[in-house]
């Protein structure tokens, strides 16, 4: 662990599902933090997990990094894979 380095760029765990066992509330509004991960796996994992609800509540993920780089990184992505006017190339 201590020859990789200052930062954690990518995490050790598994991804999970935060709402796992949730239960949606009357707003179908549902707030999630998520800190100091690494990464985006954990909001990837519950974000596909959750599609299929109906009506889908509105998912707010708050991300939460110490370190600068692993926020831009994790904004960039989000960006990347929200953004359909970009090409695949």
């Amino acid at each position: 662990m201590e020859a990789i380095g200052f930062l954690s760029y990518y995490g050790f765990s598994p991804p999970i599902d935060v709402l796992r066992d949730e239960a949606i509330s009357d707003d179908g509004e549902i707030n999630i933090l998520i800190s100091d991960s690494g990464d985006i796996r954990h909001t990837l994992k519950t974000i596909c997990d959750n599609l299929s609800w109906d009506p889908l509540p509105k998912l707010n993920f708050f991300i939460h990094e110490k370190a600068k780089e692993n926020l831009a990184r994790a904004l960039l992505f989000l960006t990347i894979m929200n953004e359909t006017s970009l090409p695949m190339r």
